[in-house]
């Protein structure tokens, strides 16, 4: 199991790995300054398994950019956000020149009034405020204290609601360069166990589990 300081070790080593293949640092700016200073560890698990994605689109063959041009600077959410308040995110370009935007915590506004839902990572149209028809990917990543402990069905339910409101299924483009291992469809991603009994019911309403994902 990963504790907080094998995490941040873990995404400062993935830092490094960006910062090689994209313009993303420099010296003035420090993109993932604000993880060592937090104390909620399952908010750096959420940080660790978005910028896993990202490396992850990089080695798939995605261009990466990181993009932090709004009034936040290179400050990424904490909580739920609007995607227009200027937060810092990645940008990829696929083969076909189309740029998508790779999130971590902002609003999607659905067509239910008053309803947003905040995805930990998604991928989506560049537009300001995204709606339903803007989003081709999410995941949700859900820390454990133990690892023992298994996603329950009551999270997977919350989950399937939560794609049927999106709109889901949908197809990610497919000019998306996607790697075949943890994130290739909408994904409940934990640094514990998945309970196989669940396994079926994932699969009937068109997600997947991930277990054991940690550095």
């Amino acid at each position: 199991m990963a504790d907080k300081t094998e995490l941040i070790l873990a995404i400062n080593d993935m830092a490094s790995y960006l910062n090689k293949i994209s313009s993303w640092y420099d010296s003035k700016h420090e993109p993932f300054g604000h993880i060592e200073d937090d104390t909620q560890t399952s908010y750096i698990y959420e940080f660790y398994c978005y910028v896993k994605f990202v490396e992850e689109l990089s080695k798939a063959g995605n261009y990466i950019k990181f993009n932090y041009s709004g009034k936040k600077g290179p400050s990424f959410p904490k909580g739920p956000a609007e995607k227009d308040g200027g937060w810092a995110k990645f940008e990829i370009t696929d083969l076909n020149g189309n740029v998508f935007d790779v999130c971590a915590g902002v609003k999607i506004h659905t067509q239910i009034d008053n309803y947003t839902y905040a995805a930990d990572i998604s991928i989506q149209s560049p537009v300001p405020i995204p709606s339903l028809n803007d989003v081709f990917l999410i995941i949700d990543a859900k820390y454990k204290t133990k690892t023992t402990e298994e996603l329950p069905i009551g999270q997977l339910r919350e989950f399937r609601a939560v794609l049927q409101d999106l709109g889901f299924p949908k197809n990610t483009p497919s000019s998306i360069k996607l790697l075949k291992t943890s994130f290739d469809e909408p994904t409940i991603v934990t640094n514990g166990q998945i309970n196989t009994n669940h396994i079926a019911y994932a699969a009937q309403n068109k997600f997947k589990q991930v277990g054991n994902f940690h550095p």
